[in-house]
C-alpha cells in the first residue's frame, strides 16, 4: 500500500476546501433561490471581524432546533429586530438573510 506524502495530503485538503467553497457559494445559492424555505430570524448579537463591516448574528428555530447565521450590519437593524431568512429545508444550517439576494429574486412570506 502506498503511503501518503505531505504534498498529497496538502493537495487533498486544498481540493476539499475548494469543493466546500464552491458548494457553499454557487450550489447552495442556487438551491436556496429555487427551493429555499423562508422563516423569521431574530438578531441577537453583534460581531466584529478583521477588515469586514460589523455583523449581526441571527438565530431561528426549525423543528425545535436552533440555527444561526450572520447579516452584514445595516444601520437600520439592531439587536432584537427580526429579519427574513432563506434556508435549505433538508439542511437548515445552510441559510442566508433574504437581503443577501437581489430584490424580488426570492419571494418570502416570513410570518412564521
Amino acid at each position: 500500500m502506498k503511503k501518503l506524502t505531505v504534498g498529497k495530503i496538502v493537495f487533498i485538503v486544498v481540493i476539499l476546501i475548494a469543493l466546500y467553497a464552491f458548494f457553499n457559494s454557487v450550489v447552495a445559492d442556487s438551491i436556496l433561490k429555487n427551493n429555499g424555505k423562508c422563516t423569521k430570524a431574530i438578531l441577537y448579537k453583534e460581531t466584529y471581524g478583521g477588515k469586514t463591516k460589523p455583523s449581526l448574528g441571527y438565530k431561528f428555530l426549525i423543528n425545535g432546533k436552533e440555527y444561526d447565521g450572520l447579516v452584514v450590519e445595516d444601520k437600520v437593524l439592531k439587536i432584537g429586530d427580526s429579519i427574513c431568512v432563506v434556508y435549505i429545508e433538508s439542511f437548515p444550517k445552510i441559510n442566508r438573510p433574504l437581503t443577501y439576494f437581489d430584490s424580488g429574486e426570492i419571494k418570502c412570506d416570513c410570518k412564521k
